[in-house]
């Protein structure tokens, strides 16, 4: 069954999955690559992604936006759908229905960041995203988790 979009408001919450090459090791900030796709087969080169896909939080929880895409050694960032609006980019309610295995009625589309001042929209949306990341990525030392017990 198809889900019908839903508008976004500006307040509106955006979940981003964070791999752990995505968190700065020295410091937890949001690594640029975070809004890049790889631009050659091997993954080498990277270049800004023109359709960011994020998770609309007021559908979803950050727990069922990892289980959805079955990575849950990501992490999640959170950006308000009015930051890349603010920077000339859309943000758009695209629920994936086919295949059915792919099925995510919360998706969401931050899209247009394909032209000259791409690169530097990536760097001001890390920056926004640094300001809370509610799970950091399995293995990084800023995840709760992943801090040596003191039994050791």
């Amino acid at each position: 069954m198809a889900v019908e979009p839903e508008e976004i408001a500006d307040a509106d919450r955006l979940y981003r999955r964070l791999a752990m090459h995505n968190i700065r090791r020295s410091d937890g900030s949001v690594h640029p690559n975070a809004f890049m796709r790889n631009a050659d087969p091997r993954g080498r080169k990277k270049e800004p992604d023109p359709d960011i896909s994020v998770d609309l939080e007021r559908l979803t929880t950050p727990e069922r936006s990892l289980a959805i895409t079955a990575r849950p050694d990501h992490g999640i960032g959170v950006i308000s759908a009015g930051f890349p609006r603010s920077l000339g980019l859309r943000v758009l309610h695209t629920p994936i229905d086919e295949p059915p295995e792919h099925h995510n009625p919360d998706h969401a589309s931050i899209r247009g960041n394909d032209d000259n001042d791409a690169l530097d929209r990536c760097n001001l949306m890390a920056t926004e995203m640094t300001r809370e990341v509610l799970i950091y990525p399995v293995g990084s030392p800023w995840r709760p988790d992943s801090a040596p017990s003191e039994d050791a």
